[in-house]
C-alpha cells in the first residue's frame, strides 16, 4: 500500500464522499447546495487534509502523490471559500429599510 492510500483513506465524510453509481446506470447531473457544510467542518477538513498532505510530501519519494495531497487542500479552499455567503449591498440593506426614499425609486422608461 503506498503511502498516499495509507493516508487516504482515513479522510472525514466531507472529503471523501463521493457518488456511487450502479453499473450500466449514467451519472445523474450533480445537484447544487444539496450539502453545505458549516464553517467549522470546513476549516477541520481543510486542515486535515493539509496536515496529510505535509505527511505524504515527507514521507513520499513521488511528487505526483504530493501534488495530489495538496490540490485536495485547495479544492477544499476554494469550496470553503465559494460557501461563503455573499455581502449584501449597503444599498439593498438601506431600501429594505426604507422603500419609499428617493435614492430607491425605480422608474419605467
Amino acid at each position: 500500500m503506498s503511502a498516499l492510500a495509507a493516508i487516504v483513506r482515513p479522510l472525514p465524510p466531507l472529503v471523501a464522499r463521493r457518488p456511487r453509481l450502479a453499473a450500466g446506470r449514467a451519472r445523474a447531473a450533480p445537484r447544487r447546495h444539496e450539502f453545505t457544510p458549516s464553517r467549522e467542518e470546513f476549516q477541520a477538513a481543510i486542515e486535515y487534509a493539509r496536515q496529510a498532505a505535509e505527511e505524504v510530501c515527507e514521507a513520499s519519494e513521488k511528487a505526483v502523490e504530493c501534488a495530489l495531497m495538496w490540490e485536495v487542500v485547495e479544492e477544499l479552499s476554494a469550496a470553503a471559500a465559494d460557501a461563503r455567503p455573499e455581502a449584501l449591498d449597503p444599498i439593498d440593506v438601506f431600501c429594505d429599510d426604507d422603500p419609499s426614499a428617493v435614492e430607491c425609486r425605480s422608474y419605467d422608461v
